[in-house]
């Protein structure tokens, strides 16, 4: 190990830095909702996004969710 090779001003630099990538990570995901916020997205959005071309069995499976 080196000493000097990192200083305590770095150290705080770089943590300033991740914080705050971190909350801006967090402001992005909780724009699509949260339980805090009482704002989910419904069960059935579970299947979308997945596979470009949902296979017949979740497709099935969805519309079962749908139907109750």
């Amino acid at each position: 190990m080196l000493i000097g090779a990192w200083s305590e001003q770095e150290h705080e630099a770089t943590q300033k830095e991740l914080e705050a990538q971190v909350g801006a990570a967090l402001k992005e995901a909780e724009r699509y909702g949260s339980l805090a916020a009482g704002h989910m997205a419904g069960a059935a959005a579970m299947f979308e996004d997945v596979y470009k071309d949902m296979p017949e069995h979740l497709h099935r499976q969805r519309q079962q969710l749908l139907e109750g």
